[in-house]
């Protein structure tokens, strides 16, 4: 009998696929409705993971330090799930945000890279966000368009004060080395990608 149990990897995250085959990964956490709404604009197509033809797209995303996106990740998901937003003054300045730190993932928003997309990660090329890099000159750059409107337009998503003060508490609590463990990939694809545009 043969068992083919469903992975993370075979779900269909969401994806814009452009012209000549360039294929944008949303990647939560890394400006992603910023970028989804331009490539919406451009008339980009919706698409899934399970659409990309790894050999002949180019498939391209944007990364921040793993940590700091795991730590947002956990955050975002009691605001982008309003059914849990009222939980949030419960667990600040308690212990549950030591528990809470400790979780791997709670959904996509603090989901690793390798989970997402395995090895096919790595043949994607992504673009630091949280460096003095220029991301939106490099991502149209890579594209290969001109576009101010977009190299002037502000973020879609800016943190509340509760969600800072969030962060700020689950950011000071030492972090467990089975979550350092979960996001080793993806901080490697991180400091290959920093070193790679520190280059250019």
């Amino acid at each position: 009998m043969d068992i083919f149990a469903i992975t993370d990897q075979s779900v269909p995250w969401e994806c814009w696929r452009g012209p000549d085959h360039y294929v944008y990964f949303r990647h939560s956490k890394c400006a992603s409705s910023t970028y989804v709404d331009f490539f919406k604009k451009l008339g980009w197509q919706k698409t899934d993971s399970q659409q990309i033809n790894w050999t002949t797209d180019k498939v391209f995303g944007h990364i921040r330090d793993p940590l700091t996106k795991h730590r947002k990740g956990l955050v975002e998901y009691f605001f982008y799930n309003k059914q849990y937003t009222d939980l949030v003054p419960a667990i600040l300045n308690t212990k549950l945000i030591e528990v809470i730190s400790d979780i791997i993932y709670l959904d996509h928003h603090s989901m690793s890279l390798y989970d997402q997309l395995g090895d096919n990660a790595k043949f994607v090329t992504w673009i630091p966000i949280d460096t003095a890099l220029d991301h939106k000159q490099v991502t149209l750059d890579f594209v290969g368009l001109a576009r101010d409107d977009f190299l002037n337009s502000s973020r879609i998503n800016e943190s509340t004060a509760q969600e800072l003060d969030f962060f700020k508490q689950i950011t000071a609590v030492p972090v467990s080395a089975h979550v350092l463990r979960y996001i080793d990939f993806d901080d490697i694809l991180y400091q290959h990608a920093v070193a790679k545009f520190r280059t250019i």
